[in-house]
């Protein structure tokens, strides 16, 4: 994996990595506060192509079509020597697995193979869809991180994974959103508004509590004890609670004080 927050870092470590094969799985809004703008986002992941290529040596990529600023980055991979298999699916996780499986193909890794490991996979990352058993409800552990293209497919998830259970989210700020913070928290919180599913919402921070939008299946907290107390004296059972915020905040410091609570 290779990380950035600006304009240059991937490509002084494509130009250490020299990668054979290339995998871009999204475009989103992470890091938008240093790069100004999703377009800008694309450029920089891009960088990965751009490295001193070898002479007779083949470099393979696959994009996703319906991925933000698809055209842009094809051409740039084109362009730098990559050959580029393109997929066509909007489902974000079947994508990823729609990637993944073309270049263990590529690889030579038979099929079988590819739909064994992809069925039994676990992540051994912590704070990453976990799920905890909590009484008599669920708890899922997606506090490692969040952007708003995350918030909204963790919060699908949930709804799909777990159709029995009625459902609660406990939702932290999203950092470095930059200009396009007070816009993305808002349209965050009309989103979960607007879908039925939810039972209610747990808003925690700052800029929730700026924008905070009255409704009866809402909720604003400025601090992580005030939402274990809301939370434990709604006596909940069948519930599905989704926890999900930026690193920065410490979303699973929830988790353990619940888990600490009879």
């Amino acid at each position: 994996e290779m990380a950035m927050r600006k304009k240059g870092e991937i490509l002084g470590l494509a130009e250490i990595a020299r990668p054979d094969y290339v995998l871009i799985s999204s475009i989103g809004s992470t890091h938008i506060e240093f790069l100004g703008s999703k377009r800008n986002i694309a450029l920089a992941k891009a960088e990965i192509f751009r490295f001193k290529k070898q002479k007779d040596k083949t470099y393979y990529t696959v994009l996703n079509q319906y991925m933000n600023y698809f055209d842009t980055v094809k051409t740039i991979a084109g362009h730098n020597g990559f050959q580029v298999k393109t997929i066509k699916e909007k489902d974000f996780l079947k994508s990823n697995q729609q990637i993944v499986t073309e270049l263990a193909l590529k690889l030579g890794i038979p099929k079988p193979d590819i739909q064994n490991v992809l069925q039994n996979f676990q992540t051994e990352s912590p704070h990453r869809q976990t799920v905890i058993k909590w009484n008599n409800n669920i708890l899922i552990d997606d506090t490692y991180n969040a952007n708003p293209e995350s918030m909204r497919f963790a919060i699908q998830k949930m709804i799909k994974d777990f159709p029995g259970h009625k459902k609660i989210v406990v939702i932290g700020e999203m950092k470095e959103l930059g200009a396009f913070v007070e816009k993305e928290h808002g349209e965050l919180i009309e989103y979960i508004l607007n879908n039925k599913s939810i039972n209610s919402v747990c808003f925690l921070g700052n800029t929730y509590k700026k924008i905070e939008k009255k409704q009866e299946k809402c909720y604003y907290f400025l601090e992580k004890t005030e939402v274990v107390q809301h939370l434990i004296s709604q006596k909940l059972s069948n519930f599905a609670l989704l926890f999900k915020g930026s690193r920065s905040i410490k979303m699973e410091e929830i988790i353990e004080h619940l888990l600490k609570k009879p």
